[in-house]
């Protein structure tokens, strides 16, 4: 059986990484034109092509078996695509390197890389310092091969009330909230009614309920604040840190530095800050 049979039954990743070395010890050839180009290109073409193929075979069903659960449950489908696509192009694995994918108006960004080494998240978030933050969202695979990250710049956006997905996700946390304050309802609705159109995309339910509950709590205290929730019959927790008038990019590095220092071991992370309906005050809330 042939090595690239092989692969197509289902290899490790590190088959991925030896296909790109095929061929490297052929023969020197000389310049060539006409039919003797044309077939040339296709050839090469018909190479890159199986390349392809069976890294799109290896890397597809791992990527769906190994991203958490919840980067399904918020990221939307063409960025799935997207996050997938730079995953089998960007030579994550075989050369360890990072992707960074902004977008057309640089209004987002997405860093994509191996998950083994916490310091690039410290770079990552280094490189972000200056920029506008608004919220971002942090993704390891569950083998920890891969981290995925998307960070929005943009202004805020109003919530797309003729979005009934998003109609329907805030019903939902408007009941969490409740249920977890009776008495809150005014604050509640005046949490809702300045939520960012791209938060609520990209957060669940339970995180927008999560979120209220820290802002809820620093607007009626000074500081810093953390909620520390340990999960029951498990060995994880969730970890919510809240601060008022510092910029989510700002507060992201020495988070993430002491999360690296201490080896503590993330799954996922979340960061947003909100600037509109809250005057001066501007909390930042990050979940781990």
């Amino acid at each position: 059986m042939s090595k690239q049979q092989t692969i197509a039954k289902g290899a490790d990743l590190n088959d991925v990484e030896d296909l790109a070395e095929e061929n490297q010890d052929a023969p020197y050839q000389p310049d060539v034109t006409g039919e003797q180009l044309e077939h040339y290109i296709e050839d090469i073409a018909d190479t890159v092509r199986v390349g392809l193929d069976q890294s799109i075979s290896i890397l597809t069903p791992w990527f769906f078996n190994n991203m958490p659960k919840i980067y399904y449950q918020t990221t939307p489908r063409q960025e799935k695509v997207r996050h997938l696509s730079a995953v089998i192009t960007g030579h994550v694995f075989e050369t360890k390197q990072t992707v960074e994918l902004w977008d057309r108006d640089k209004s987002k960004v997405t860093y994509i890389g191996p998950g083994g080494d916490r310091r690039i998240l410290s770079e990552m978030a280094l490189k972000l310092a200056n920029t506008s933050l608004k919220m971002g969202g942090i993704y390891f695979s569950r083998d920890n091969l891969l981290f995925l990250s998307t960070f929005f710049c943009s202004e805020a956006k109003d919530l797309d009330q003729s979005n009934n997905r998003i109609l329907d996700k805030i019903r939902h946390a408007r009941r969490l909230m409740l249920a977890d304050f009776p008495n809150d309802a005014v604050a509640i609705d005046h949490f809702i009614e300045n939520l960012d159109n791209d938060l609520v995309v990209y957060a669940t339910a339970n995180r927008l309920s999560i979120t209220y509950r820290m802002v809820r709590h620093m607007l009626a205290h000074q500081g810093a604040h953390t909620f520390l929730d340990v999960f029951s019959n498990s060995l994880q927790g969730r970890l919510t840190i809240g601060l008022k008038n510092v910029s989510a990019a700002e507060m992201m590095e020495p988070v993430l530095h002491l999360i690296h220092r201490y080896d503590f071991n993330v799954g996922r992370a979340f960061v947003v800050k909100f600037d509109k309906g809250y005057g001066s005050q501007s909390p930042s809330c990050t979940l781990f």
